[in-house]
């Protein structure tokens, strides 16, 4: 796949500050051509890299020192790494500099200083040979005009220790160095790409200004890219048959902070302690803001993106020493001819996820349309904006969106928010012990791998599927907080307006709303659970509403509920003997449901709706005669024939003086289930 880079545009580079930086090492004149012939012996020593020119000469007036027709091949070899009896690629990279300059270049025991490298043109090939079919035959070329790199110092390059028992770990110290780099400021005023797609189709890609400033160890303080267009074209080759891929990808600006690649490669180091789960993190990116982005393809698919911004992307040393570990890896299965086992590659996975962290990752203003005539599909869809942050291997602390919009082929989705915060993932050794876990049923350890949710919530929601049913949703909220361990003691659960037809519904359900006389049916609810440690009450409420129906609201206090249930459940059998009823409620409002579910009833059993109520009033002292007390009985079926005949609401308390024992309340229940009135003080009365 052929690719033709060309920087057109000059480049331009500020070099103040250059003489300060190197001021402070003195040089001899004329050890330029000295350094830059040592560079082609030491690269002798590398298998893999060779390094060349036709020609050196040096200034002494100016203190430049050019090179001409400087040479650098690198040919990997990765035989050790590809399985025997497979194929190995041929991959070679070359960087051609017919002329370059170095101003001011020098050196002190460890490092090379210079106050600016100037390359009129430089060429660049890939190009992979052999191996895997994906990737046989490739090639790249690129050419820049110029280059210009200002106040620069880098460090030399080590040795490489042979030691037969570090074969990955053995190269950091090379890598380190290649980063530890220096420089003010790089400047690029332009730069075009030239790509093969396919057999047809050609991709040109053309970059606005780019600069870099202030790199500090491989660390660059800002950077910016005015803008990039990539626009499709056919070869000059292509065939007269199928037409050429269009495309067509424009990006306004982009700009960034604090883009640590130096920090990122020294977290590596292996002489540094393993990180923890609350190791903090140091800046891999401070920010990166992406505007303008628009996409259009064989002009039926088109896509703008307002804004994309990253902000304060983590990275820290792995949880166990990585290197170390691909060392032992490497060579199991290069001498060993053994695969690692699944455990293994699991905490090599986890380890390198837990370097980095995701401060934050924010998209405003997505649409996407689709007028494909020719296939018959049209799609459009709207997003105001997305977030993604604090994710990180302990945990998510928000996946977000707002103003969702889809619609295409008769189907319509909408969604105003969705939102997942405060997820909490368990521990590697947690996830690792579940499957023993769970075969030997051992509770803690189920619990310890579980994952833990703050919120879930999901608003504003319209579906209209074609030949499906529709329904209408205001709101529907899952809420968890104040966890001991793993387990939540506060819990609430929240529907807000349920909206659905009726005949959409299957036949039993349908049947039971239709004989009703409800067409169209609107629910909510809330559902809470709550434990105060200070009290140790553990307090349920429910409260659900039926629109043009009614509402139920109920409510139950238990006390005496120790921590220990939520730090190991398994003692909570043990806690039964001491919990206490201390309160309950159920309260009632009719709002035509009771009417309706007479009628119904009735009409199911061939008679008028005041036979049928009439016949429950009577049967309701024979249905409460095992509770021996006829006078609440009395008060009970008074209550019930008000809210039968009269509508209203229907109120059930149990309010006793002092909390009462639960296995007091199981045994009498069980044994004289009246007793149970006087003892929890059960009162019922409608309004």
């Amino acid at each position: 796949m052929p690719v033709n880079i060309r920087i057109k545009t000059a480049l331009r580079c500020s070099v103040m500050g250059a003489a300060l930086l190197v001021s402070n090492y003195a040089f001899a004149a004329g050890e330029g051509p000295t350094i830059v012939d040592r560079w082609v012996d030491e690269a002798k020593s590398y298998s893999f890299f060779d390094l060349s020119y036709q020609g050196v000469s040096y200034d002494e007036a100016t203190d430049v020192t050019s090179v001409s027709g400087l040479k650098a091949v690198f040919t990997p070899d990765f035989t050790s790494l590809v399985p025997d009896g497979e194929d190995v690629p041929t991959i070679s990279y070359v960087i051609e500099v017919p002329s370059l300059r170095y101003f001011a270049l020098s050196e002190n025991a460890d490092r090379y200083f210079v106050d600016s490298i100037v390359a009129d043109e430089v060429n660049v090939t890939y190009s992979v040979e052999g191996g895997t079919t994906d990737v046989q035959n490739t090639e790249a070329n690129g050419t820049y005009d110029v280059l210009v790199i200002a106040a620069a110092d880098w460090s030399k390059l080590p040795d490489i220790a042979d030691d037969p028992a570090k074969p990955i770990s053995k190269y950091y110290p090379l890598v380190a160095a290649f980063f530890d780099m220096n420089m003010a400021s790089f400047n690029v005023a332009g730069s075009e790409l030239s790509q093969t797609l396919d057999t047809k189709t050609l991709l040109n890609t053309t970059y606005g200004a780019i600069e870099f400033n202030d790199m500090k160890r491989g660390d660059y303080s800002a950077f910016s890219i005015d803008g990039i267009k990539m626009v499709s074209a056919p070869q000059s080759s292509a065939d007269t048959g199928d037409a050429a891929f269009e495309l067509l990808l424009e990006i306004a600006r982009l700009d960034g902070g604090a883009y640590n690649g130096g920090t990122m490669v020294r977290q590596f180091d292996p002489s540094l302690p393993s990180s923890q789960r609350n190791t903090p993190f140091k800046t891999l990116l401070g920010s990166l803001a992406v505007t303008g982005t628009k996409l259009d393809v064989d002009d039926v698919a088109s896509v703008s993106l307002d804004a994309m911004s990253y902000s304060d992307w983590g990275v820290r040393p792995p949880s166990i020493p990585l290197l170390s570990l691909a060392d032992e890896l490497y060579l199991e299965a290069k001498e060993a001819g053994s695969e690692p086992d699944e455990m293994t590659i699991l905490r090599f996975v986890s380890s390198f996820y837990s370097m980095f962290r995701i401060g934050s990752f924010d998209i405003t203003g997505f649409d996407i349309d689709v007028n494909d005539t020719e296939n018959g599909t049209e799609f459009a869809a709207q997003l105001d904006s997305f977030r993604l942050a604090d994710l990180w291997s302990v945990g998510l602390g928000e996946l977000s969106f707002k103003g969702f919009f889809a619609e295409g082929e008769g189907n319509r989705i909408q969604m105003d928010l969705f939102q997942l915060k405060d997820i909490g993932f368990p521990t590697l050794a947690a996830l690792m012990d579940a499957e023993r876990a769970s075969d030997e049923k051992d509770v803690k350890a189920i619990i310890a791998a579980l994952p833990t949710l703050g919120l879930i919530e999901a608003s504003g929601i319209d579906v209209s599927i074609k030949d499906k049913p529709g329904f209408k949703l205001g709101l529907n909220r899952l809420e968890m907080g104040n966890f001991i361990g793993r387990l939540p003691t506060r819990v609430s659960s929240t529907l807000e307006n349920l909206e659905f037809n009726v005949a959409d519904l299957e036949a039993e359900g349908r049947e039971v709303f239709e004989k009703m006389g409800y067409e169209r049916v609107n629910l909510s609810y809330v559902l809470s659970l709550i434990w105060d440690e200070a009290s140790e009450i553990l307090s349920l409420e429910s409260r659900n509403a039926l629109d043009d129906g009614g509402t139920l609201n109920a409510a139950v206090e238990i006390g005496s509920v120790p921590r220990s249930v939520f730090e190991d459940p398994e003692t909570a059998q043990n806690a039964l003997a001491f919990l206490t009823f201390n309160a309950a409620s159920m309260v009632f409002n009719d709002n035509s449901i009771v009417d309706r579910a007479l009628e119904a009833a009735a009409s199911e059993q061939g008679k008028s709706a005041d036979q049928l109520k009439q016949e429950l009033l009577g049967a309701l002292p024979f249905l409460m005669s095992a509770l021996n007390k006829p006078d609440f009985v009395d008060e009970v079926a008074k209550a019930v024939s008000q809210l039968l005949s009269e509508g209203g609401s229907l109120t059930a308390t149990a309010q006793p003086d002092q909390p009462v024992s639960v296995m007091q309340v199981i045994a009498g229940g069980a044994a004289a289930p009246g007793t149970l009135v006087d003892l929890l003080k059960v009162e019922v009365i409608a309004e």
